[in-house]
C-alpha cells in the first residue's frame, strides 16, 4: 500500500512539472480551456450552418416569386448545398435562369 501511494505522489508530481511547463495550473485549467475551445467551434458552425440555409431559402423564394417551377431534386440540391460560395452564386444565378434547373449545371 505504501509502494502504491508512493507511486501516485510521484506520477503526480511529474503531471504537476508537465503540466506547469505546458502553461496550466492544473488539469482543471485544461478541461476549461478545451470546452472554451469547442463552445467557439461550435457557435462558429452554427453560424455558418445559419448563413447556408439563409442563402438556400433565399434562392428557393427568388425562383418560386419569378414564378418558376422547382422540381423536389432542384429543391434539395439547393437545400442540402453547404458551400457558401456555390450558394451566393446561385443566388445571382436564380435571378436569370429560365429554369430552376439550370442552378444543377455549374
Amino acid at each position: 500500500m505504501a509502494d502504491d501511494q508512493a507511486l501516485e505522489e510521484a506520477i503526480d508530481g511529474m503531471l504537476h512539472i508537465i503540466l506547469q511547463r505546458l502553461g496550466y495550473d492544473s488539469l482543471d485549467a485544461i478541461r476549461e480551456e478545451g470546452r472554451a475551445l469547442g463552445v467557439e467551434k461550435g457557435i462558429d458552425m452554427g453560424v455558418e450552418m445559419g448563413r447556408t440555409e439563409a442563402l438556400a431559402n433565399g434562392i428557393l423564394a427568388v425562383l418560386q416569386a419569378r414564378g418558376l417551377v422547382v422540381e423536389p431534386d432542384v429543391r434539395m440540391h439547393v437545400s442540402g448545398c453547404s458551400d457558401l460560395k456555390t450558394l451566393e452564386r446561385n443566388l445571382v444565378r436564380a435571378v436569370t435562369v429560365r429554369q430552376a434547373r439550370e442552378l444543377l449545371r455549374d
